[in-house]
């Protein structure tokens, strides 16, 4: 059964934090540090003043995270990531196409400042697809009932009314989603492990 995940913009339930234990942060949750988890993502690349506010403002991009848009995290473990669960991933990829959309507005969560995408229901979409495929991770290890389809820009840090005009001035900004990217966090940073291209299949 799919889950529903409505957008709303310029608002969040709560921060994501998913264990009170110690470890690893990324997009504002908490993950065991223990254990290499990845994430599932629509990359937004290309885009020089966006690159240049998140290796500014965004720790995970310092250590080799890029633009993104996230469908699934905390996501499967590099062992996990085989046979079954590509399969799945391959199936829904190929059975969604491709999609335009444009960084439209600048939002904001507790601690958190990010760019708005529209049209919201496409990453919606795909991420109840993906939720019905692989139901052992749902977004944000189920702890929430609704989640905002978002481009981090800043986590933690403060960013001065300059840089928010100059993100602001280069609005709407169009973009496309071609791939599912599967990035793994490990000692030395993330580092992509498959892409899978979307409409593959038609």
């Amino acid at each position: 059964m799919g889950v529903r995940l409505p957008y709303l913009p310029h608002r969040r339930c709560a921060t994501h934090i998913l264990r009170a234990a110690p470890g690893r942060a990324y997009d504002g949750a908490v993950v065991d540090a223990t254990r290499a988890v990845s994430a599932a993502v629509v990359t937004v690349a290309g885009n020089e003043l966006i690159d240049s506010c998140r290796m500014r403002f965004d720790p995970s991009a310092a250590r080799g995270m890029p633009a993104h848009i996230t469908v699934l995290y905390p996501f499967a473990s590099v062992e996990e990531l085989r046979g079954d669960v590509v399969s799945a991933l391959e199936d829904v990829c190929a059975r969604t196409k491709p999609f335009d959309f444009e960084l439209v507005d600048l939002g904001s969560f507790p601690g958190v400042l990010y760019l708005v995408p529209e049209p919201q229901g496409k990453f919606v979409d795909l991420v109840e697809s993906l939720s019905r495929a692989l139901p052992a991770w749902p977004p944000y290890s189920g702890a929430y009932a609704e989640v905002v389809p978002h481009l981090t820009i800043a986590q933690r840090r403060r960013v001065p009314r300059r840089a928010r005009r100059q993100l602001s001035a280069g609005l709407p900004l169009a973009c496309r989603a071609s791939f599912l990217d599967v990035l793994v966090e490990e000692d030395a940073g993330w580092r992509t492990l498959r892409r899978f291209e979307l409409g593959a299949g038609e």
